[in-house]
C-alpha cells in the first residue's frame, strides 16, 4: 500500500479554522442587518477563493518581473497563505464589489455585517503568526516576553498574540454594536476606526521593517492603518443619515 503523508501547517490550519470561524459567524450578522444570511455567506466565499487566486497570480507575476523570466519558485511559495499581500488584498476588492452590485447587496450593511468577521479572522490570522513563530517583536524585560527564534538568550514582546487578543475584543464589542446600532455604514466605520488605531499602536512594538537611518517615516503596515482610519473617519463623516438613502 502506498502511504500519502498530508502535512499541514500550522499556519494554514489555524488560518482555515479562522476563515471557516469568520463565515459562521457572517451567518449571525447577516439578519442583524437585514441580509439574506445564505446571500451574505455566498460573498464571503467568493471574497475567500478571490483573494486566494488574486494573491497566487500577483505574487506569480511579481516574481516572474523579479526574476526577468527565471521561474525558479517552489509550488510551497506559491500555496503558502502567508503570502496574502496588502495588495492582493486591495485589488480583491474591486471583484468582490462587483459581485456585491451582481447580488443586489447594500454596500454598506454588508460592511456593517463582515465587520465583526474581519476582526474574528484578523484574530485568527495573528494567533496563526503567533503558532508559526513569527509576528514576534521588539526585546522586553516584561515577564510574558517570550523567547526570541533567532536569540533565545533574549525575551521579546508577543505581539502576534497582543494583536490576537485585541482584535477578538473588537469582534466581540462590533458584534454587541451591532445588535444595537441601526445606522448602516456605522459599524463598518468604528472597525476601521478601531482596527487602524490598534494596528498602528502595535506596530510600534515590532522590528521596524526599515531600516532605523532609511528616509521612510513610517512601516507599510503603519500607512495602511493610517489609511484606515482616514477611510473610518470618511464613514463617518459621510455616510447616510437615514436607512431610506443607503446605495451601492
Amino acid at each position: 500500500a502506498v502511504l500519502l503523508n498530508l502535512h499541514i501547517s500550522a499556519y494554514a490550519a489555524i488560518a482555515i479554522a479562522g476563515i471557516i470561524a469568520a463565515l459562521w459567524l457572517s451567518l449571525r450578522t447577516a439578519p442583524l442587518r437585514g441580509l439574506p444570511p445564505e446571500r451574505l455567506w455566498d460573498a464571503g466565499v467568493f471574497a475567500v477563493v478571490a483573494a486566494f487566486v488574486l494573491s497566487r497570480l500577483l505574487g506569480l507575476a511579481l516574481f516572474i518581473v523579479v526574476e526577468h523570466g527565471q521561474l525558479t519558485l517552489s509550488l510551497r511559495d506559491v500555496l503558502s497563505f502567508s503570502s496574502i499581500s496588502y495588495l492582493s488584498l486591495a485589488v480583491t476588492a474591486i471583484p468582490v464589489l462587483l459581485w456585491l452590485r451582481w447580488r443586489r447587496l447594500p454596500l454598506l450593511r454588508v460592511m456593517d455585517a463582515w465587520s465583526p468577521c474581519g476582526a474574528l479572522l484578523w484574530s485568527a490570522l495573528s494567533l496563526a503568526d503567533a503558532a508559526s513563530g513569527s509576528g514576534n517583536g521588539l526585546p522586553t524585560r516584561l515577564p510574558w516576553g517570550i523567547r526570541s527564534a533567532g536569540s533565545p538568550a533574549v525575551r521579546v514582546h508577543p505581539v502576534a498574540l497582543y494583536t490576537a487578543a485585541a482584535a477578538l475584543a473588537l469582534c466581540a464589542t462590533l458584534f454587541s454594536l451591532l445588535r444595537r446600532t441601526r445606522q448602516p455604514g456605522r459599524i463598518a466605520a468604528i472597525a476601521f476606526l478601531a482596527g487602524g488605531a490598534t494596528l498602528f499602536l502595535l506596530d510600534m512594538l515590532r522590528v521596524p521593517d526599515q531600516p532605523p537611518l532609511s528616509n521612510n517615516l513610517l512601516d507599510m503596515s503603519q500607512w495602511i492603518a493610517l489609511a484606515a482610519i482616514a477611510f473610518g473617519a470618511c464613514l463617518l463623516a459621510f455616510v447616510p443619515r437615514a436607512p431610506s438613502q443607503e446605495a451601492l
